[in-house]
């Protein structure tokens, strides 16, 4: 199978993020990134001045590193960071037109277990600095 193209996986990350409810336009996208309107649109088109790879880094800065920078970046490996490869499954992130059930609902399935273990992360690590503190007095 061919790699996509840039154009392709910037229009796939643009159409994830509105599936997910993280931006609803191209205007939104733009205003979290803080780059211009037409920057996005031509991004979108494929101008090759603005799909540079820098931008493609910060959307994904932007939105949690949720994206895979090889996939991002080269079109290599799988689009989402930790997704699972299984084409059967319910909902497949790699591929939101093969689905079996609502995809807004598995998506934010997903990003609830992405916020979720941020969350545990967060607490392990204020646990971390609590018993330090501790040890210090």
């Amino acid at each position: 199978m061919d790699k996509m193209s840039k154009k392709d996986r910037m229009i796939k990350v643009y159409n994830v993020l509105k599936e997910n409810g993280h931006i609803h336009s191209q205007v939104d996208l733009a205003k979290a990134v803080g780059a211009s309107e037409a920057t996005i649109s031509k991004a979108l088109k494929g101008d090759e001045r603005s799909l540079t790879d820098s931008l493609l880094k910060r959307i994904n800065k932007t939105f949690g590193n949720i994206f895979s920078l090889d996939w991002l970046v080269e079109g290599i490996g799988q689009m989402m960071c930790g997704s699972s490869s299984n084409p059967n499954a319910p909902f497949n992130i790699n591929n939101p037109d093969n689905t079996n059930g609502d995809t807004s609902q598995d998506a934010l399935v997903l990003e609830n277990k992405m916020l979720k273990k941020l969350l545990e992360e967060k607490e392990r690590t204020i646990q971390l600095l609590l018993s330090q503190r501790e040890n210090v007095t």
